[in-house]
């Protein structure tokens, strides 16, 4: 289903709003400044503090591979990916036992307009003089693009170092990589596609600017090192449904299905339930009232993902005023499993959940339409976001740590995420902390190889002063089971 007009509604008059939320936006929440007026509130003692990099995305990107034709497809032909790491100034390079100390940014395949809007904290602190004002001239940050091959070693795009005193706090800072020519692989020279940007010195010289690759860089400030994060699984979907009858030719043909109407009954029930609590929010439990404290709504592009925080969680939604698109919070790919594969960019992603509410979901408009006069964040998602093949266990692995970096370095202390089961469940596996495994064997083996009950809710704690296992707890809310 590919309907580009809302049904019964006008251009102009639909109910929600697309942000403005581009690579070059100031990042909503943080303070900014610039790196050396910084004077961190509270902490004007410390002798040092985390040297934290945010990266918003990438433009320019080349076609580093030979494909027969990009037609609308104008991002495909580069798999791009980014490492950055730090080193004293007047050091040229990370010694080779500091290796590991190098932080990267996932791939993001099939994509010349990359976004990641997440950060990594670096090996080496600021340190803080006795004003408050850490010393960003003592360090260089190098960054450094590749293109992910696969089959053959991955090719360099880009590289520059600049001193960290260049970069603002809140604030993403455009970097133009430069390629040398002799780094550069021979399909890139042969395809012709190096003439689709340009070799640059530090000099800007080269050719036209416009064509250099860019990544856009910011410091940030000190975070809240705990969180509260509540996961809430999709009603059930038209894939689900297909799944339970044993539909095989529905679930092999399907792409990013719509809710069911089942799902539509499940996600109502979800919204009576808030609306319940919300009424008797004096009696309601400590997590229950922590569910509507939460400052940050984001949602799985995926339809029925959309569908569900939308309909489902409108009580939530109303006091939020906002939800944000988040492609690391999609569906496992598993092997054939178009359904975990997006089939709208953009604006058209909220388009659709909406026709497939309205018009296969008999949804009354007016609910619709209540339940989507929300502001959309979709940064994110303007261009591919999914996976057309199938995951590996070390890419999925690689897209949760990417994630919780987005829940670590956020501002936020509370937010509200809707997803997937099996995404889910990764993440317990993964992220569980072993203290409160061996306290609750049962539940925590539950959380690990069951799922979550089709429009569940789960408050998960998460403490980030832990090194790996930061899932401190995991409550179930508003009558949420496991089920197989």
């Amino acid at each position: 289903m590919a309907i580009k007009k809302p049904i019964g509604i006008k251009k102009g008059d639909e109910p929600w709003k697309i942000l403005n939320t581009g690579i070059k936006q100031e990042l909503v929440g943080y303070e900014k400044s610039f790196a050396k007026a910084y004077h961190p509130c509270g902490i004007e003692s410390a002798e040092s503090i985390p040297l934290v990099v945010y990266m918003s995305g990438a433009v320019n990107v080349p076609m580093m591979d030979v494909v027969l034709s990009t037609g609308k497809n104008h991002h495909r032909g580069c798999d791009p990916y980014v490492k950055i790491w730090v080193t004293k100034w007047d050091e040229h390079d990370l010694n080779e036992e500091d290796k590991d100390k190098v932080q990267q940014w996932p791939v993001r395949n099939q994509n010349r307009h990359p976004m990641w809007n997440s950060a990594r904290q670096l090996h080496l602190p600021l340190e803080v003089s006795a004003d408050g004002i850490p010393e960003v001239e003592q360090l260089k940050l190098h960054v450094a693009m590749y293109d992910y091959d696969g089959l053959s070693a991955d090719d360099p795009i880009g590289y520059h170092h600049l001193p960290v005193e260049n970069l603002m706090f809140g604030l993403p800072t455009e970097v133009s990589l430069s390629l040398d020519k002799t780094r550069a692989s021979k399909c890139d020279l042969e395809a012709g596609s190096a003439s689709s940007f340009s070799v640059i010195s530090d000099g800007g010289e080269g050719g036209s600017k416009s064509k250099v690759p860019k990544v856009y860089l910011c410091l940030l400030r000190p975070t809240p090192k705990k969180k509260t994060v509540y996961f809430i699984r999709h009603a059930e979907s038209t894939w689900n449904e297909a799944q339970g009858s044993h539909d095989v030719a529905t679930m092999i043909e399907s792409r990013d299905n719509p809710l069911s109407e089942d799902g539509i009954q499940q996600v109502f029930d979800l919204k009576k339930k808030l609306e319940a609590c919300l009424k008797k929010l004096e009696t309601a439990s400590a997590s229950e009232k922590g569910f509507f404290e939460a400052s940050a709504m984001w949602a799985s592009p995926l339809t029925r993902a959309l569908q569900t925080c939308l309909l489902g969680c409108t009580p939530a939604n109303k006091r939020i005023g906002k939800i944000r698109l988040m492609p690391n919070a999609r569906e496992k790919r598993n092997l054939g499993g178009l359904d975990t594969s997006g089939s709208e960019t953009g604006a058209d992603i909220v388009v659709r959940a909406y026709n497939c509410s309205v018009s296969e979901g008999n949804v009354e408009k007016a609910i619709a339409l209540d339940a989507f006069d929300q502001e959309f964040d979709l940064a994110e998602v303007q261009y591919k976001w999914w996976n057309e093949n199938s995951e590996s266990s070390d890419t999925v692995k690689d897209r949760m740590n990417d994630f919780m970096s987005q829940i670590r370095y956020g501002p936020e202390e509370a937010i509200i995420i809707v997803g997937h089961s099996h995404y889910f469940r990764e993440m317990f596996v993964e992220y569980l902390d072993d203290a409160f495994a061996a306290q609750n064997a049962e539940f925590s083996g539950e959380l690990k190889k069951m799922r979550l009950s089709n429009a569940g809710v789960a408050r998960v704690d998460m403490d980030f002063t832990k090194p790996e296992k930061v899932i401190t707890k995991v409550e179930l809310l508003f009558g949420t089971t496991m089920m197989k």
